[in-house]
């Protein structure tokens, strides 16, 4: 059974949510804050989180940060706190989705099933010594230590080292990668590709290349 966390300390929400994603077809598990988020993270398994970023003992970015640090899942912000800033600083932290309350539960669903079959059709890769693990977002270069990225830091390096030696624009990133053209800002793609060129000792950085006025390519 697939299973989701939700964290959100509106009841009347979390209960509406519990109902229509076990509707369907979904196991759910829930919490009001952030120390419970954490118990419920030590002791099951989950294939995605909706997150709250507004909790009463916390807020739903150091959440983010320690399932990005502790665990292989995507997860997604929902939230009220819609401005371009808070928008960014989700998705730098690696998020798969930002979505602003109120939403649509079918909406919802729908960037739920996404997420979670996106991670399905991809398979591990291997070029040239270095092993991308698409189960847990793992990255090991050849005689190297493996390396945990973020959702997105993983899917926009497979996406690029699959893709070579196309060269991927920003706007194909944005749209069709991360399905959120109009949400997230272009620079978002050039921090991801910052932080990818900062891993591994150089191995990353000497393999992406900047392509002026388009996008990036894998040499």
């Amino acid at each position: 059974m697939r299973s989701i966390l939700i964290v959100e300390d509106d009841k009347a929400l979390l209960k509406i949510m519990n109902q229509r994603l076990r509707t369907a077809g979904y196991e759910t598990r829930s919490a009001e804050t952030l120390s419970e988020a954490c118990n419920l993270l030590s002791t099951n398994q989950f294939v995605l989180a909706l997150i709250d970023i507004g909790l009463p003992d916390g807020d739903g970015f150091e959440l983010a940060r320690i399932i990005d640090s502790q665990y292989a899942f995507p997860f997604v912000f929902l939230t009220a706190m819609s401005s371009p800033e808070y928008r960014l600083e989700g998705y730098e932290l690696g998020a798969a989705d930002y979505i602003p309350k109120p939403f649509h539960f079918k909406e919802l669903l729908l960037r739920i099933e996404r997420i979670i079959g996106a991670q399905k059709q991809l398979l591990p890769l291997e070029v040239d010594g270095v092993h991308l693990n698409p189960n847990t977002y793992e990255l090991t270069p050849k005689d190297g230590e493996v390396i945990r990225l973020t959702e997105r830091e993983f899917s926009l390096l497979y996406h690029l080292i699959d893709s070579s030696p196309r060269i991927i624009s920003r706007q194909e990133v944005l749209s069709s990668l991360w399905n959120n053209q109009e949400k997230t800002p272009a620079r978002g793609v050039d921090n991801v590709i910052l932080k990818l060129r900062q891993i591994g000792d150089g191995i990353i950085s000497s393999r992406i290349l900047a392509v002026r006025g388009i996008g990036y390519q894998w040499l």
